[in-house]
Order: C-alpha cells, then sequence, then structure tokens
C-alpha cells in the first residue's frame, strides 16, 4: 500500500491518478512552501540521492531478474525432453531442435546485452 509521506510533499500532484481508492485530497496551502519553492537546496540535494539509490537499486533488480531467467533457460536447455511434449520420432526431433535454437539464440542474446555488446 503507498502512502504520501507529508513532509516531502512537494504539491507535485503526480499521487492523484495513480491513488487506487481516490483517497488523496489535495488541501491548497498558502505561503512559499508550495510546489517548486518547497525545495530547499538540502531538500533537492536529499531528493537527488534519494532518486540515485533508486536508480542503482533497479539497475540491480533488473541484473538479478536476468541472470535468474538465463539459468532458467539454462536448466530447460539441458533437459529440453521433458519440456516437450511432442509424439516420440522425427517430429519430436524436428521440435526439440527448433526448440534448441530458440533457446540458444535467447542466451546469446541475453549474454551479449550483459556483457555491453
Amino acid at each position: 500500500m503507498h502512502t504520501v509521506i507529508a513532509p516531502w510533499c512537494t504539491g507535485c500532484e503526480l499521487c492523484l491518478p495513480v491513488c487506487p481508492v481516490d483517497c488523496i485530497e489535495m488541501v491548497k496551502v498558502t505561503g512559499e512552501n508550495t510546489g517548486w519553492a518547497a525545495w530547499s537546496q538540502e531538500a533537492a540535494l536529499v531528493a537527488r540521492e534519494r532518486y540515485t539509490q533508486r536508480q542503482i537499486r533497479l539497475q540491480y533488480e533488473d541484473r538479478v531478474h536476468q541472470q535468474e531467467k538465463m539459468a532458467q533457460a539454462e536448466m530447460k536447455l539441458a533437459d529440453l525432453e521433458t519440456h516437450t511434449k511432442s509424439p516420440s520420432g522425427p517430429t519430436q526431433e524436428a521440435e526439440l531442435q527448433r526448440k534448441r535454437t530458440i533457446i540458444e539464440a535467447a542466451l546469446a542474446k541475453a549474454k551479449a546485452r550483459q556483457s555491453g555488446g
């Protein structure tokens, strides 16, 4: 469940459209601490640091997710016969080869992306 953190609120209203139960009410505030004027230099630096840390976390989570998907694909490739449901014989062999080619191409693409190429 998401919440609005009042001390960090700048009145940008980005929380309004994503509120699943429409329970956020914007109250007009007078004074100089509204909108962009609410960002002091210190608050801006803290916000930038939080943003940077979030970007680092998202990149890490994406890397972990990609590694998990690659491990799953490699496991499936190693035991492809179990994961293929087609009649035995030449039809099954053709299907196995087709799947093997697709999985190997996906793994090669993922490895190239991870290495930056």
